[in-house]
């Protein structure tokens, strides 16, 4: 429902802004955090993250926990887990879902190559969004051979 996969979160909408109702979710308890990470993870890997008290309070929030739980193959195959590392984790194992999905670049080193330089770009500019379609000529010379034209800049959407 939150990705506006369900038709009915979306059959009331008429496209004018705002086009979402704001929802506070309450945090997840103790037992429900255990029980969402039994789900995807073995018993041991459930207490791993429990006996972390950062990872506990990231998966109090029930948006937040996707991280954890999409960091699961990271932290049961042994890795380091911290806030920092179960986010590295994650966005690594969501970008490379995105790549053979075909929904962005090619390959890792040209998404976050594209990543930094949108980082960049924001930051010495101070600004804190910057819509795709608005990207400065710089990181429109740096991936020339990406960007022929306003329908591939499209693509980049996602990222």
């Amino acid at each position: 429902m939150l990705n506006a996969e369900l038709q009915a979160s979306v059959a009331a909408l008429t496209g004018e802004p705002p086009q979402f109702e704001v929802l506070e979710l309450k945090k997840f308890s103790d037992q429900q955090i255990r029980q969402a990470l039994s789900f995807e993870a073995s018993p041991a890997t459930v207490e791993k993250v429990m006996n972390n008290h950062q990872l506990v309070d990231l998966a109090r929030r029930p948006v937040m926990s996707q991280l954890i739980l999409k960091a699961l193959p990271d932290i049961e195959a042994g890795k380091a887990i911290d806030l920092a590392r179960i986010y590295l984790y994650a966005v690594t194992r969501k970008m490379q879902h995105d790549i053979q999905k075909k929904r962005t670049f090619t390959s890792l080193a040209d998404k976050l190559y594209f990543l930094c330089e949108l980082s960049w770009e924001m930051l010495s500019k101070n600004r804190m969004s910057l819509n795709y379609r608005e990207f400065p000529d710089r990181i429109r010379r740096l991936f020339e051979s990406e960007v022929q034209q306003q329908k591939d800049l499209d693509h980049w959407h996602y990222d």
